[in-house]
């Protein structure tokens, strides 16, 4: 079945016409590549649904021993989605927010498209490992070369924080391949053999990858990145950064997890560390002047919640945080694009200068409240369902105190509708726009709108597959 090696192809071989092409054309071929990547994979997603996963699986020879492999899992396949669906929505958005060099940015969002849908459906720890570094690399270029007055300095720090988790990866698989009798790099192999790893790699290896995973995530005190990368980024790669990238660390320690099963004794100490990260996110996020920065923490809130998921080390667990992911991914990228429309119109972000949004802005202004109610877990909302999973999972692991990080969702809940009063509805102080969200922007936040509410209300399209397990 080649459909996956198809997805990871289209947006590289749009590079063709591109480059052939006058820079106008630039962002159009970008929707197109990444409209006929979501279809891909929709179709992907129901063969494997309709068949089997077992039957969506390829695999390339690339060096003796070593295989270029991909596969589509339960678990892989929500991310694999999660990544289309916002490829596909954030290029609505190029024509709005890249105004200079759109060749070049064109060509960075088309590798950036493919390697995104590499880590997730690479079944082996190699091209994981490559695309990964691959979309870091990407990445890198387009907040150093497409962001804000500070891009520089947040470029330079997200590439080193990325270089040392990439570093730690590598040091990790190659730990993993020296320490299994086979030698061997498959994620189902490892998976289905925990106890092939020789205990004093499979410990150092373990070290090794929860430390790059959790720069990824991230978790204090590995976060000091993300405000930096969040803020100066152009709001298209906001959106892939915050709902994409950041999931590399949570789907890598749901592998890691799953490869290394004695972590689980390690549980109250995950657990520790990441109802602190979650702490102490929402005290950053609420003492934040710019709203982008305050909605960055709430980004690194809601990956503390997902990880949290996964110390429970049940299967509900599993469930409720992969879920969560896309749920995540979703919610972040609406408000990512409604404060990018917000600093169009307006011509900034920050919150003492921002007032009256709803008057000259309706929409804009319910989609944030939309947000809002959907970061805090509003039922019929696909974060109700997550947090639902994924607190049930920490009560049945950990007793009453699982639900003490709800504490800290309910603090960054209130702050938000402080800012809801104080920016968007307080029509007395109105401040006129300077002009409005093109209606590509408006369209992008009204798909996230909807595909919100859809997963939602029909949870079960992805959740009856992750019942079934890796």
């Amino acid at each position: 079945m080649l459909a996956l090696p198809a997805a990871l192809l289209i947006p590289l071989l749009f590079l063709i016409p591109l480059a052939a092409l006058p820079e106008r054309y630039s962002f159009k071929l970008v929707v197109a590549s990444s409209f006929l990547l979501l279809l891909v994979v929709l179709y992907a997603l129901l063969f494997a649904n309709l068949y089997g996963f077992n039957y969506l699986q390829a695999s390339f020879s690339y060096l003796p021993g070593l295989q270029f492999s991909f596969s589509l899992t339960p678990f892989s396949q929500v991310l694999v989605l999660l990544a289309a669906l916002l490829v596909f929505v954030s290029s609505l958005l190029l024509e709005s927010y890249i105004k200079e060099s759109k060749k070049l940015y064109a060509a960075l969002y088309l590798v950036i498209s493919s390697s995104l849908l590499g880590v997730f459906t690479s079944s082996s720890l190699l091209p994981f490992y490559m695309f990964w570094e691959v979309s870091e690399i990407v990445m890198f270029f387009m907040i150093y070369s497409f962001g804000g007055y500070n891009r520089r300095y947040a470029a330079i720090k997200f590439l080193i924080f990325s270089l040392v988790s990439s570093l730690l990866l590598l040091l990790g698989i190659m730990l993993i391949f020296v320490g299994n009798p086979a030698h061997s790099l498959s994620i189902a192999y490892l998976v289905s053999s925990p106890g092939s790893l020789e205990p004093g790699f499979a410990f150092a290896a373990f070290i090794l990858l929860a430390l790059s995973f959790s720069i990824k995530l991230p978790i204090f005190p590995l976060h000091t990145w993300l405000p930096d990368a969040y803020s100066e980024s152009p709001t298209p790669s906001t959106m892939l950064l915050a709902g994409v990238l950041s999931k590399f660390g949570a789907y890598g320690m749901l592998l890691l997890f799953l490869m290394m099963p004695f972590a689980s004794s390690y549980a109250k100490i995950f657990a520790l560390a990441f109802a602190f990260s979650a702490f102490y996110s929402s005290f950053l996020a609420i003492r934040q002047a710019n709203l982008k920065t305050s909605i960055a923490y709430v980004s690194m809130l809601d990956m503390a919640i997902i990880a949290l998921g996964l110390s429970s080390f049940s299967a509900i667990g599993y469930a409720g945080s992969t879920y969560a992911m896309l749920s995540h991914g979703l919610i972040i990228a609406l408000a990512f694009a409604i404060v990018g429309a917000i600093d169009n119109s307006f011509g900034t972000t920050l919150i003492s200068k921002v007032r009256g949004v709803a008057k000259s802005m309706k929409g804009l202004a319910y989609s944030f409240v939309f947000a809002s109610f959907a970061i805090v877990g509003l039922p019929l909302t696909s974060s109700f369902i997550a947090d639902l999973l994924i607190f049930m999972s920490l009560v049945h692991s950990f007793g009453a105190l699982g639900v003490l990080p709800l504490l800290a969702v309910l603090m960054v809940g209130i702050f938000l509708f402080w800012l809801i009063s104080r920016m968007f509805f307080n029509i007395g102080e109105a401040i006129a726009p300077y002009e409005f969200p093109s209606f590509y922007s408006l369209f992008a936040i009204a798909l996230l709108f909807g595909l919100i509410i859809l997963f939602g209300i029909a949870p079960s399209l992805l959740l009856s597959p992750l019942s079934v397990g890796l």
